[in-house]
C-alpha cells in the first residue's frame, strides 16, 4: 500500500522488526526498562489515568511492544538511510525519553538507540539531528547532547513544555570523565521561539541557520530529523501557529539541505495531536518523496515551491 501511494519499488519498503533487549540497553539501564512493567508509571507518562487499572501484560502488549517495534523501525531506518540515501520511519521521534526517565508519551529513545547502534560499527559518523517539532527534544539533549560527534538543531515552543517560559536551555552535566562541550557549543543551534510566530519569521529562521548547522559537522554525516506537525495552528498540544503550507515547506527544506549537501537523512514523525495531523503528514512525505526524484529546489522556503496536495 505504501509502496503504491509512493510510486516507489516494493523492495524498498520495510517491515521492522521490535529492538532487542540489547539494543535498549545501548541507552537504558536494564532496571529502568524493569520499571516499565509499572501501569501506573506507564499512565502518568500517557496522562491517562485509566490505564493504571490494566494489566502490566495488556499495556506491554498494546503499548510498550508497538513502541519498540516503532524503535526497531528507526535503528533500521537510519541504516537504510547510510545505505540508500534518504529513509522515512512512519513512527519514532521519541525526543521526550530520557536515559533512566520517561516523559512527555515517551518512553524509549529511539534516536539515541540508534545512533549508538550505528556507532558500534561506525565510531567516526557524525551525527545532526534536526528537531522541528512545537516541543523542544529534552530527553537527546540529556542522552547525547554532549557528545563531540552529535550537532543539535532544534526550534520550539519556548512557552510550553519542557521549558515552558525559561529563556534558557537546560545544559546537562557531561559525564564523567567525558570531553564536554562548552554551553556555546551546546545551545548554537537551539532555537526557543514564540508560539505566535509566524510562517515567515518560522521559515525564514530555519533557512538562514539550518545551511550553518549543517557547514558545522564534519564529514562522515548523517541527519535525523523529527519532523512533527504539532506545530501547526490548532494543534491542541503545539500550541503554535504554523500553517499548513509552511510545515510542507518546512519539511522539504530539510531534505532538500540533507540531498544538496550529499548527507544520508532519516526521518521520523515526533509529535502531532490535530485532527488534520496524519493528512498533513501524507501530503508532506509525497511531497518529499516526489521532490527527491525529481531533484530539490534550492532556492530558500519563502519562494513558491511546489506541494502535493
Amino acid at each position: 500500500m505504501v509502496s503504491t501511494a509512493l510510486n516507489l519499488k516494493a523492495d524498498r519498503t520495510y517491515s521492522p522488526r521490535e529492538a532487542s533487549d540489547r539494543e535498549l540497553e545501548l541507552v537504558h539501564p536494564r532496571e529502568y526498562l524493569k520499571s516499565l512493567l509499572d501501569p501506573v508509571l506507564i499512565s502518568r507518562v500517557m496522562g491517562i489515568p485509566e490505564l493504571a487499572t490494566l494489566s502490566a501484560s495488556h499495556l506491554h502488549d498494546s503499548l510498550l511492544q508497538p513502541l519498540r517495534v516503532a524503535t526497531g523501525g528507526t535503528i533500521l531506518g537510519a541504516r537504510l538511510a547510510l545505505e540508500h540515501g534518504w529513509a522515512f520511519n512512519f513512527s519514532g521521534g521519541f525526543h521526550h525519553a530520557h536515559k533512566e526517565k520517561a516523559e512527555g508519551f515517551c518512553f524509549f529513545a529511539d534516536t539515541a538507540i540508534a545512533v549508538r547502534a550505528l556507532w558500534e560499527q561506525r565510531p567516526e559518523l557524525n551525527v545532526i539531528i534536526v528537531d522541528v517539532d512545537a516541543h523542544g527534544m529534552n530527553g537527546i539533549w540529556e542522552i547525547l547532547g554532549h557528545d563531540p560527534r552529535i550537532s543539535l538543531f532544534d526550534i520550539y515552543n519556548r512557552e510550553i513544555y519542557p521549558v515552558s517560559g525559561s529563556t534558557t536551555l537546560p545544559y546537562p552535566e557531561p559525564p564523567p570523565g567525558s570531553a564536554a562541550k562548552s554551553k556555546y557549543e551546546f545551545s548554537r543551534f537551539l532555537f526557543p521561539v514564540e508560539g505566535r510566530i509566524s510562517d515567515q519569521d518560522y521559515l525564514g529562521l530555519l533557512w538562514r541557520n539550518l545551511p550553518l548547522a549543517i557547514a558545522s559537522v564534519p564529514e562522515p554525516r548523517l541527519m535525523i530529523c523529527h519532523l512533527g506537525q504539532d506545530p501547526l495552528l490548532g494543534d491542541k498540544l503545539g500550541y503554535m501557529s504554523l500553517s499548513e503550507q509552511a510545515i510542507l515547506r518546512r519539511d522539504a527544506y530539510l531534505f532538500d539541505q540533507a540531498i544538496v549537501n550529499n548527507i544520508p537523512v532519516l526521518a521520523l514523525l515526533a509529535g502531532g495531536y490535530s485532527p488534520n495531523s496524519a493528512g498533513l503528514i501524507a501530503k508532506s512525505l509525497l511531497n518529499i518523496v516526489h521532490r527527491s526524484i525529481d531533484g530539490p529546489l534550492n532556492d530558500g522556503p519563502l519562494t513558491n515551491w511546489p506541494v502535493t496536495a
